[in-house]
């Protein structure tokens, strides 16, 4: 049903939150502003002021941290309910392609304001690491809570 897909919807969003959160404190760290990345995503709500901020602060960083998760939260409903039926090695390929769409509307549809933010403070290389890991989140979140979606 719907509401089993929009239930496990839920967890494949916080679980690939979790694992981007982790790539993002990761890199920032390799760059010696571990939060940096993270608070980027404030931008959202308080201007590109939040683009600057490296250190912890916690009311820009646990703004930048609700926004990302809110924003996988709604992408792991989409993901769920699109791939809810796909198993196998067609999962990683569906979930590789709906990443796809998801970097292309961060990167192209949404005007800037709305843009993640953490683009503008990793290279290539590094913002590609970042949506392999959402990819792969995406995946192996579903068929962990493959069940749910099964018994319905």
């Amino acid at each position: 049903m719907l509401r089993d897909r929009v239930t496990v919807g839920l967890q494949v969003g916080l679980i690939a939150a979790a694992a981007t959160t982790g790539v993002l404190l990761g890199l920032g760290r390799a760059h010696g502003a571990t939060f940096r990345p993270l608070n980027a995503v404030a931008h959202v709500a308080i201007g590109s002021r939040a683009l600057f901020f490296d250190r912890l602060y916690p009311s820009v960083t646990l703004l930048g941290l609700a926004l990302l998760v809110a924003a996988l939260v709604v992408w792991g409903v989409i993901f769920a309910v699109v791939a809810g039926a796909v198993r196998g090695i067609r999962l990683l390929i569906v979930a590789t392609g709906f990443t796809l769409f998801v970097y292309l509307v961060n990167a192209g549809l949404l005007p800037p304001r709305f843009r993640p933010g953490f683009e503008l403070t990793l290279s290539a290389a590094e913002l590609a690491a970042v949506y392999f890991v959402l990819a792969l989140s995406f995946a192996a979140a579903l068929a962990l809570t493959r069940e749910t979606i099964e018994r319905a």
